[in-house]
């Protein structure tokens, strides 16, 4: 029998995320378990690659880690917004890039256990746009061949586990990378 959520309540909300507690019957006749997750809007990532076949990476200061870290780019999904449309827009706003193809990757979630968040991933080709130098304010941005991208994961440079699964499935997907 599939377990059953007896409820849902909010225990703390901010702008950026809800904290909710659900009572789960796991087995009939036993005690109910309370599971604590983390709901955010929908969220984007995107491996961008330039005509050069360099990836689009961006360093920035994330406070949960206490450290910067190199990043594709993303974000979240704003209300109205479709996830296509995120993505081209984080890309730009994050690196000053124009998107000119991007394909969808899939939805995927980034912690099934304590973690309630859609996260939509993408392979993107881009165009540099006349002033990449426009970057958001806080961020690195930085061009790397594939294999510097590969040494990066090897070295624990680039380890935000999300974003190296999008570039697990850029490579599943037999997706072409130039320069590699």
């Amino acid at each position: 029998m599939m377990p059953r959520i007896l409820s849902r309540h909010i225990i703390h909300t901010t702008p950026w995320l809800r904290l909710i507690e659900k009572v789960v019957e796991l087995h009939p006749g036993k005690n109910d378990e309370s599971f604590y997750c983390i709901t955010q809007p929908a969220y984007v990532s995107v491996m961008t690659q330039l005509e050069d076949g360099k990836i689009a990476l961006v360093n920035q200061f994330r406070p949960c880690v206490e450290e910067y870290t190199w990043e594709f780019p993303g974000g979240t999904v704003d209300q109205g917004e479709s996830p296509a449309e995120a993505a081209k827009r984080e890309v730009e706003e994050e690196t000053g890039l124009i998107v000119r193809e991007l394909i969808y990757l899939g939805k995927h979630h980034p912690d099934t256990g304590r973690l309630q968040i859609d996260s939509h991933s993408f392979f993107a080709r881009a165009a540099v746009a006349g002033n990449t130098a426009q970057a958001e304010q806080g961020l690195t941005v930085k061009h790397v061949t594939v294999e510097n991208l590969n040494r990066m994961i090897l070295s624990g440079e680039f380890k935000t586990q999300l974003h190296l699964g999008v570039y697990a499935v850029v490579l599943l997907r037999g997706i072409v990378l130039k320069g590699s």
